[in-house]
């Protein structure tokens, strides 16, 4: 008994001591506490230095330089052999520039483009957390709200099947009657158990999202669907805004490139080289030192013949172009459709929110009524027992379709890649 007091303490203890956060601040929370945003992040800035690696390759590349170069021979004379010794040490500076190399023009313009694919890999992340976070958040509150249903919806039942056991033992009502009461009783407390697990899991999947545990301060009791009506839908079906679509273009891009790369490899190139030197000699006897010794190089390159190599590295980087152009296509087809199923869905979730609002203000209108008829002696304990209940069906109801309503708002906004906290701020004025 001891163990069992000192759990509820400890778990309302907990629960005090949870912060309450707005959908914008848990964000910003799971944004520092997120290693997946912050593994793209960090590939991202990698990327601009693998562009900066590319950029270096149209500059000259300076070395110092100190070599030994150790030379001897037997020189065979008519008369004689001679011991020849022309080892030399070489200390000096050279430079070596690419003058025409059209690769690597195409490949720091493939590299370019995966910075901004990267960026764009870095964006979609956040994008993919804030998602997760706006889904959880919601997913929290609904669940909490639920729980909060179902335990009325439980007194409520248990009430009606104590007064139908009072009501058996004066022979008001029949057995059966009352045994429906008590299945009624038995699903509402299987709804309990069932709200309380899912208000676990949906708290422990936002804990993990932010790094602690949090409570919400959103509700749907009191959803504003004008908020929702305002929204202006044409936004919502340009498809260049999609990030799978951007990443998509980007593809294409770099296919051409690579295409464009694999068919410089056919043209010639240019190089050029230039170093200044002083070589002493061991033996001075034989070969002076050399001193400021300068060596120039233009070295001119024309593939003739690779065995076919080159040509099928052309056409395979034709077809992967004509490959991911194909792709692209398809993904615009399939986002296409995705944004007009979400605004359909979005469209129906507003007239099923609003639908059911005014059923519940009917069903909390027809309890007023039953109680008002209960008090004259005009209905039993029954009829407003069973107003009750369809009352807490209807907000249950009423309940979801707010749910359902978000969740829908949130995918448009996904599908045009346009969840930010600025969003978030924004949605949370639709909360009363």
């Amino acid at each position: 008994m001891k163990t069992k007091i000192l759990l509820s303490a400890l778990l309302a203890s907990n629960f005090a001591l949870a912060q309450s956060v707005s959908l914008s601040e848990a964000y910003e929370m799971a944004l520092e506490n997120n290693n997946e945003v912050k593994m793209n992040m960090y590939n991202n800035i990698a990327s601009q230095e693998r562009l900066s690696q590319a950029t270096a390759m149209f500059l000259p590349t300076i070395n110092a330089e100190a070599s030994y170069i150790g030379e001897k021979y037997d020189r065979m004379d008519r008369r004689r052999v001679s011991k020849i010794n022309e080892s030399y040490k070489k200390v000096g500076v050279s430079l070596s520039q690419s003058v025409f190399r059209p690769a690597i023009w195409y490949q720091r313009n493939q590299e370019e483009i995966r910075v901004r694919g990267n960026e764009l890999v870095y964006e979609n992340a956040k994008q993919e957390l804030a998602k997760k976070v706006v889904e959880a958040y919601f997913n929290y509150t609904f669940a909490s709200e639920t729980l909060a249903l179902a335990q009325s919806y439980e007194e409520a039942n248990r009430a009606k099947f104590n007064q139908m056991q009072k009501s058996l033992e004066f022979g008001l009502v029949n057995k059966m009657d009352m045994l429906e009461s008590k299945v009624r009783l038995d699903e509402a407390m299987l709804g309990v158990n069932k709200a309380k697990l899912n208000i676990e899991v949906a708290k422990l999947e936002l804990t993990k999202l932010v790094g602690q545990e949090v409570e919400v301060k959103d509700s749907f009791k009191n959803i504003d669907t004008e908020f929702f009506k305002s929204i202006n839908l044409a936004q919502f079906g340009d498809v260049a805004r999609n990030f799978k679509y951007k990443d998509s273009v980007l593809a294409v891009e770099i296919s051409e490139q690579e295409y464009k790369k694999r068919k410089s490899e056919h043209l010639p190139t240019l190089d050029f080289s230039i170093s200044y030197s002083n070589l002493y000699y061991d033996d001075n006897d034989y070969s002076g030192d050399r001193r400021r010794k300068l060596d120039t190089m233009l070295r001119f390159t024309l593939p003739l013949y690779t065995g076919g190599s080159t040509s099928s590295r052309v056409e395979e980087g034709k077809l992967l172009n004509l490959a991911s152009i194909e792709q692209q296509k398809d993904i615009k087809k399939e986002i296409e459709i995705s944004q007009k199923k979400a605004i359909n869905n979005y469209l129906n979730y507003i007239d099923e929110c609003e639908l059911m609002h005014r059923s519940l203000q009917n069903a909390e209108l027809y309890e007023k009524s039953i109680e008002r008829g209960y008090e004259e002696g005009l209905k039993d304990a029954v009829n407003l027992f069973d107003a009750r209940a369809r009352v807490f069906k209807t907000r249950n109801e009423a309940l979801t379709a707010a749910y359902n309503l978000v969740l829908s708002y949130l995918e448009i906004q996904w599908l045009n890649s346009n969840i930010s906290v600025e969003m978030m701020r924004d949605l949370q004025r639709a909360f009363k």
